[in-house]
């Protein structure tokens, strides 16, 4: 495959994708209760082991699936490597929804209407750009199939799954 993604794509998903959810994320409510709780101990880090092992755990589940499609898929590199870049986006875009709060279920939270329309921005315009011409030559991409979007979405609410199980049943922080 020589290159996994192409140029343009991890401009896409470092220039667009994370820069529309992080503003829309400003927007979000504060988490409640949050003024009661103690601050942290001034040498406890903000990132603790804990939290970047369920970082890595998030992000590699994702990555991992996209390397596993490019190494498997039978549709030709381009279409592969357009189908491991679509799980990579569709996941970060849940993900930054999925993460408002660390420790209660993204159910139980307030809507944030302005995030909930990055991220879903960011996943129809996913699914425009191969059926748009200029765009679909620049990004290599080509439509994905029903199946296809099924292992999308399914490696995409991977993590989301598991952090609700976990949020909703201990109350513990765990990040999607």
């Amino acid at each position: 495959y020589g290159q996994p993604l192409l140029p343009i794509q991890i401009l896409w998903l470092e220039l667009f994708i994370d820069v529309s959810t992080s503003v829309a994320f400003e927007r979000e409510a504060e988490e409640p209760g949050s003024m009661a709780i103690s601050p942290r101990p001034r040498r406890t880090p903000l990132l603790t082991n804990a939290l970047l092992a369920q970082i890595g755990l998030a992000g590699g589940f994702s990555a991992l699936a996209a390397v596993v499609s490019l190494a498997v898929h039978g549709g030709g590199t381009d279409h592969a490597r357009w189908l491991a870049f679509t799980m990579l986006v569709v996941a970060q875009a849940v993900r930054a929804y999925a993460n408002r709060s660390l420790t209660r279920r993204v159910a139980t939270l307030a809507t944030n209407r302005v995030l909930l329309a990055a991220c879903l921005a960011v996943v129809v315009i996913q699914a425009l750009i191969p059926v748009l011409a200029p765009l679909a030559g620049i990004f290599r991409a080509s439509p994905l199939d029903a199946g296809e979007w099924l292992v999308v979405v399914a490696v995409a609410l991977g993590p989301l799954v598991l952090a609700e199980l976990v949020r909703g049943r201990s109350g513990r922080e765990w990040v999607a």
